[in-house]
């Protein structure tokens, strides 16, 4: 199955309309079942660097908030989400928010890591190949990328969510456009361009649909 980017509904969408809500509570009972939340807290619980978070296509702010909830961040952490879309409800005062499109965004000086959860998928490889030549010009020391894995199994197991969770109509659409975005192996990091002489790779995928890099700056 060759990657094909294609529009999702969802970014068509006013916050508030009610499809828009309903795709994103269906998007959070598919980040529970594939268990993306739980492999940021342990990655993040288990390494330990100095300076600021930045989350990717922060949205609702359901993750930051998660590992707020879970202990793994607090108050005091330098934690920013961007999105293009407006500051959430319930997000920490003490913590950033860009409303910005990543194709336009410089990362901060004082950032060390970065989290992306199913965003990177929706841009195609020049995007991507600018971004990664952004992460290498930066200060960043760690990736931690969680994006769709683009394999056939996935779309069934879409399709047969609408049966067994009840998802919306717009979710069963974005989740099939997303995954035919999605990626095998180490081609996330491939389309990035990272330079394996400076990064350690390490790449697992999710029999749920999760295809997830961790790297480090060596």
């Amino acid at each position: 199955m060759h990657r094909s980017v294609q529009p999702e509904i969802l970014d068509s969408l006013a916050p508030d309309d009610p499809a828009a809500i309903a795709n994103r509570r269906d998007l959070r009972t598919f980040n529970h079942l594939m268990g993306n939340f739980r492999w940021v807290r342990k990655e993040l619980s288990g390494y330990s660097a100095q300076g600021a978070i930045l989350e990717l296509g922060a949205g609702d702010g359901s993750l930051g908030l998660y590992l707020l909830r879970k202990g793994v961040l607090s108050d005091e952490n330098l934690y920013t989400g961007m999105d293009i879309i407006r500051r959430p409800r319930g997000w920490p005062p003490s913590w950033g928010w860009m409303q910005k499109d990543l194709r336009e965004l410089a990362f901060p000086e004082d950032t060390r890591t970065v989290i992306a959860n199913m965003i990177l998928h929706q841009f195609e490889s020049e995007e991507l190949s600018n971004l990664g030549l952004r992460i290498e010009r930066s200060g960043l020391k760690r990736l931690l990328l969680c994006e769709p894995a683009r394999r056939r199994v996935h779309l069934r197991q879409v399709a047969a969510s609408r049966f067994l969770l009840g998802v919306h109509p717009v979710t069963l659409h974005d989740a099939r456009v997303s995954i035919e975005a999605g990626f095998r192996g180490e081609e996330l990091a491939e389309a990035l361009n990272l330079d394996r002489r400076v990064w350690s790779i390490r790449c697992t995928e999710h029999f749920l649909g999760a295809n997830r890099l961790l790297c480090l700056r060596r």
